[in-house]
């Protein structure tokens, strides 16, 4: 404290350098949406002109960058599972190999089909599992009729888990059996539900007990 009049207090030479040094309190900075930086290469570039940076929102930004990159990869592998699905399931049918074919299915899934209460006397037309799935699959491979052929033109998807196809009736070689038919894979790439609608050629060779004679 100086008193009126009292000259002012002498400080060393070094004391003033330091007070001279030291730097005014720091301010906390926030930007608009549209000017906040959203990737590190925006960061380096408001440092680099000296201005800002909310550190706050680029930490928000590089998370949500993140989340976009694993939301791809994952949009990439339920595409690769749904054309895997696609592929070797007809594969398996076009065998007659009914364990390659449940080897598709999640063990707890289900199918429901006409076909079902048809080949194995069911009142219902749906299997629950493999134990009821495996009878299934073996009598379409041991009863199928010479019309069932395997024409498809590509399948459509929910961009999630569910894809549709269809076999038209008419196909480039011929009529075959016409179906369309739903699958949803779970996070395995596993068929988890199966529907098949018929169509009316399908039903034909019901009516006609074609599905009870051995296949040629």
């Amino acid at each position: 404290m100086r008193l009126k009049g009292q000259a002012e207090p002498f400080l060393p030479t070094a004391a003033r350098i330091l007070l001279n040094l030291v730097p005014p309190p720091l301010k906390m900075v926030r930007h608009p949406t549209n000017c906040r930086p959203n990737t590190s290469q925006g960061v380096a570039k408001l440092k680099a002109r000296g201005q800002p940076v909310d550190i706050g929102a680029n930490i928000q930004a590089s998370e949500n960058d993140g989340g976009t990159m694993t939301a791809t990869a994952n949009a990439r592998q339920r595409k690769a599972n749904m054309d895997r699905i696609y592929q070797q399931r007809d594969k398996a049918l076009s065998e007659n190999d009914a364990e390659a074919l449940l080897k598709l299915y999640a063990k707890d899934a289900v199918i429901e089909s006409p076909l079902i209460p048809h080949l194995l006397s069911k009142k219902e037309g749906v299997c629950r599992g493999h134990d009821e799935m495996r009878p299934f699959f073996q009598a379409v491979a041991t009863r199928k009729p010479s019309l069932r052929q395997y024409y498809r033109t590509g399948y459509l998807s929910d961009g999630n888990r569910k894809m549709m196809f269809e076999y038209p009736r008419a196909a480039p070689e011929g009529e075959q059996m016409d179906f369309v038919e739903v699958i949803e894979l779970n996070d395995d790439g596993l068929i988890q539900y199966h529907k098949v609608y018929w169509g009316w050629r399908g039903f034909t060779v019901l009516e006609k007990n074609e599905y009870q004679r051995e296949a040629a």
